[in-house]
């Protein structure tokens, strides 16, 4: 094996070994999910109607990133913090609903925390354009 193809391959192992340890890094969750606990009492927890459960727990993901843009202008957390804000919310929704997976039970996908619509990511870009 040639010099020049030895230091491609250990370039390239390199790469991929950065790669990997870049997405496996827990990025904390920017979302305050506390908003939520302030709305209800867990001694008395909601009775929700199972049929719409995924919906509540829609509206409520909701009314926590309104939170983050009232707080930072931002309508949308990073993706690379998205995982790290499922598991912040899973957390929550257990006190009321054990053993209820959020993204599985409810399709949502990892990344759809920190996808927007057209594109617009701060308060000040919506008012450019609108």
């Amino acid at each position: 094996m040639s010099a020049a193809l030895l230091r491609l391959l250990l370039l390239a192992g390199l790469l991929t070994t950065i790669a990997v340890a870049q997405n496996t890094t827990a990025v904390p969750c920017p979302l305050d999910f506390t908003v939520l606990r302030r709305l209800y009492d867990p001694s008395n927890p909601p009775v929700i109607d199972s049929s719409q459960t995924c919906q509540y727990i829609r509206q409520g993901l909701r009314l926590v990133q309104s939170d983050y843009l009232r707080r930072t202008s931002r309508f949308l957390p990073p993706l690379s913090s998205a995982d790290s804000c499922w598991r912040s919310y899973q957390q929550l929704i257990n006190d009321s609903l054990p053993n209820f997976d959020i993204r599985r039970s409810c399709g949502f996908q990892t990344s759809w925390i920190s996808q927007g619509c057209m594109n617009i990511t701060t308060r000040q870009e919506f008012e450019t354009l609108f």
